[in-house]
């Protein structure tokens, strides 16, 4: 989730629900940043529903879900990191994860500020992705480990597919064709 919508009530209706895992994808720790990246400023609202969110895990003493706060490094958010880590831990993260921009998920097509990826990089090489570390000959684990359900119901083999083009199925199907997330 990216929080716009984590009010109290839906942290609350996650928690009791039994929610193992929750990635919220928190690319700003800055009005101007989350702007610049968002297009819309919801930042005060973002920040409300994620203290929000951790006050009700807290208040309802849960362990549950699992809060992984992912920040995907940027050439206008790099600054933001210490920000960031007092963000997670004020947050009761379980964990804060430091992300490259993938190419892929780049839509500089979109900003007309934006003329290439180059714009969107880290000046810093070590932030960026190294392809050539990627072993394309093993298989992939991510929709075993890591498989996507959106608001929708379509579920999608890992975060990655942005494009949705490779759905592996829908919770919200036809009434007789449902399936539960085990069997999809």
């Amino acid at each position: 989730t990216n929080a716009s919508r984590l009010d109290a009530e839906a942290s609350a209706s996650l928690i009791e629900a039994g929610l193992d895992y929750l990635v919220v994808s928190c690319d700003a720790v800055s009005r101007e940043s989350y702007k610049l990246y968002h297009g819309v400023d919801r930042y005060e609202r973002v920040m409300s529903n994620l203290r929000s969110f951790a006050e009700t895990r807290r208040r309802l003493r849960s362990r549950f879900p699992f809060f992984d706060l992912q920040f995907i490094l940027m050439k206008e958010n790099v600054g933001e990191m210490d920000r960031l880590r007092k963000l997670a831990a004020d947050l009761g993260a379980n964990k804060l994860s430091l992300l490259a921009l993938d190419e892929g998920d780049a839509n500089y097509h979109l900003d007309p500020d934006v003329s290439s990826k180059e714009d969107l990089l880290p000046a810093d090489e070590a932030l960026r992705m190294d392809w050539s570390l990627l072993d394309l000959s093993k298989p992939c684990r991510l929709p075993f480990e890591q498989a996507v359900l959106r608001y929708s119901g379509t579920v999608l083999p890992c975060v990655s597919d942005q494009g949705h083009e490779h759905v592996a199925g829908s919770l919200f199907a036809a009434e007789g064709e449902r399936r539960s997330f085990e069997e999809i």
